[in-house]
Parts: structure tokens; sequence; C-alpha cells
């Protein structure tokens, strides 16, 4: 899976009919190891992509295949201005044989399969178009611009996602905000608080809402930080000028004689503990308002930091690694979380 949610599949052989059922649904949502998590196609994955192919004509297909330039002509552009498709020179097409029988593999279909290898890909959706073109091919093993989430199960046991840019929309976009009286997540029309079950037994709708509804409600954090009766006042890091995140601070908090930072666990924005307990349970368990408010009561100055929001989209507005997968500009000072801390630590609060 790379960073705009193209997927390579087809390594059980069953990528035309995975691709049927994909282009039948109404929301693909990927589900992967940190294995298979990659900037570009190709990048992880070094056995190719699968192709099925008409076993009348294999070996026809095969040489064709291996004569494909990486050049891309898909929008039009001259040869010598179109964009690099795919990294090899030539791709390299071989026949899958199966493991415990002799000759190939033969598909559900009654098909062949090509793996076709071609090193780093960088314009998926050229490279299937390119690899349909040619006679005898039925269907090719990459998955371009269909997913609108990916999941990941890291090695340390955590999960994280990432959305399609398409996909992400405001709160109130959705019919939701946060009611401030009691801090749980309210319908705008209705006034009821959510509930994961809104749409009864249709599982699909529940779920389709809750997964849309983690990004948008965890940003609303920043503006209940701002205006509730808290009244914390944003900076940014590393100035206004440049591409950058906010971190939040109670009035006057830098000069009071105790400063307490607050810095979230990993993936989540900065002021949320964790995405489904700030949807499901509201601001008060999900968030770290209620700890805000306790230590202002005390006299203390808050901090709150932003470790996670290390990227900022084309339209401006900072993102973290799990919930935007697309072409990005890293924030000086703030590559990485550990980036983050150590340049508010020796930039702002010393």
């Amino acid at each position: 899976v790379d960073a705009e949610l193209n997927a390579i599949k087809g390594g059980g052989g069953a990528h035309l009919r995975e691709k049927l059922v994909a282009a039948a649904s109404r929301k693909l949502v990927l589900i992967a190891d940190y294995r298979k998590d990659s900037e570009v196609l190709g990048e992880k994955w070094d056995k190719g992509v699968p192709v099925e192919v008409s076993p009348l004509a294999w070996s026809t297909i095969k040489r064709q295949l291996e004569r494909m330039v990486p050049k891309s002509r898909a929008q039009g552009l001259s040869t010598a201005d179109a964009m690099v498709a795919f990294e090899f020179s030539y791709p390299i097409a071989v026949l899958r044989q199966a493991v415990r029988k002799a000759g190939p593999v033969v598909t559900d279909n009654g098909n062949f399969i090509l793996d076709v290898s071609m090193g780093k890909i960088y314009d998926p959706l050229a490279v299937e178009q390119l690899i349909k073109m040619v006679p005898g091919v039925i269907e090719v093993g990459i998955f371009s611009n269909m997913a609108t989430e990916a999941w990941f199960g890291n090695e340390d046991g955590s999960i994280s996602c990432r959305f399609a840019r398409s996909e992400m929309k405001k709160q109130d976009e959705l019919g939701y905000e946060f009611d401030l009286t009691n801090g749980k997540l309210r319908n705008t029309s209705t006034g009821e608080p959510y509930k994961y079950s809104v749409f009864g037994s249709d599982k699909k709708k529940n779920a389709d809402l809750y997964h849309s509804l983690l990004a948008p409600a965890s940003r609303d954090v920043y503006r209940v930080l701002v205006e509730s009766d808290l009244g914390m006042e944003p900076i940014a890091v590393p100035d206004a000028r440049q591409p950058h995140c906010n971190i939040y601070v109670t009035p006057d908090g830098l000069s009071k004689k105790h400063l307490v930072v607050i810095i979230t666990g990993h993936g989540v924005c900065g002021g949320v503990w964790a995405w489904n307990v700030l949807v499901k349970e509201g601001l008060r368990a999900g968030s770290v308002v209620e700890y805000v408010r306790g230590c202002v009561r005390r006299g203390y100055g808050v901090l709150v930091l932003n470790p996670n929001e290390n990227i900022v989209a084309p339209d401006g507005f900072p993102e973290t690694f799990n919930t935007y997968a697309g072409h990005s500009t890293p924030i000086h000072g703030s590559e990485t979380p550990d980036e983050h801390v150590g340049y508010v630590w020796s930039r702002i609060i010393r």
C-alpha cells in the first residue's frame, strides 16, 4: 500500500475476483501489517505485479510486457516530458509456477499469472493502463484510486490508519459537534448524543460513520481548547510564515511559576488521548481538556504539545502520518515526534 492508498494485490492469484468485488463496493478499506506500508508501490514488495493473462498467448504477452518503457503518456505528454511511471528500464515478467504440482499456476478463472517486476512504481494508474492495453491481459493486480482508508498493524502492536484525502470530511459536515456543556459528541440536528448504533442493525453504516468521525473529532479538540472557558492560545511551530503545526498554551501559561507540559501518545492529534475513546466517550475521557482545567484551577500554566503533526498537506493544513496519505511538506523542527518535543523545549519552554 503506498502513500496514496494505491495497492498491489494478487499474491494468492485471486485479484480479478477481488477487484470485481472492490469495484462493486461502496467503500474499499485495506487492512495490512506494517510490512506492507510503503511510500511508493514496489518499495517493500519485490515480487512484482500479478497480471492475469489468457493461457493461449501468455508467452506473447510476456514479450510485450517486457518491452514496456517507463515513460508514462497517460496524460498526453510527449515522451521527453512524460512522467517516469516505474523504476526499471524494462519490466521482467515471470510465469508463476505451481508449488506442489508441475506446471504453471491456474487461477479460479482458468487463466495464467505473470508476475511483472518493474521496481518502484511511481504512477500506479499509468502502469495499470499500460498493462491493460496489451491484448490478452485479463486483469492487473494494481488497485489504483479505489481504497478510501487503510489500517495497519504496527510492529509494536499498535494500530494506525490513513484516509484518502477525498474521504476526510469536517465534523460539522458529518452532522456532529462537541457539546461544551457535557463534552459529549452530539448530532447537530437532533441534539442527541452520539452512539455507535446510530443506524440500528446496519453494521456497515454504523462503522462507516464511526471511522469517518475519528479524524475530524480529534481536530475539533483544537477548537475546544481555544473557544471554551480554557481560552488557550495557539503557538505556531516553527512559525506561521512557513509550514507549521500549532501547540496550545493557557493565558500567561509560560510565565507561571509551574508549567505542566502535556505530550500525547503515538499517532493522535495534539490534545487527544485516544481517537476511539474521544468519539465514544467524549472530551472528558478522550482528550486533555479536563486535565488542563484541573491544572488551571491549581494556578499552573499548561502547554499542550502536538508531536504527531509532522507534515503539511497541499491545502496548508498540518497532518499526521496516520491520517493523511499523499504529497506533503515536512514541518521544519517537527519532522518527527522527538524533534517536535526537542524544538519546543529548546526554543519555547527554556
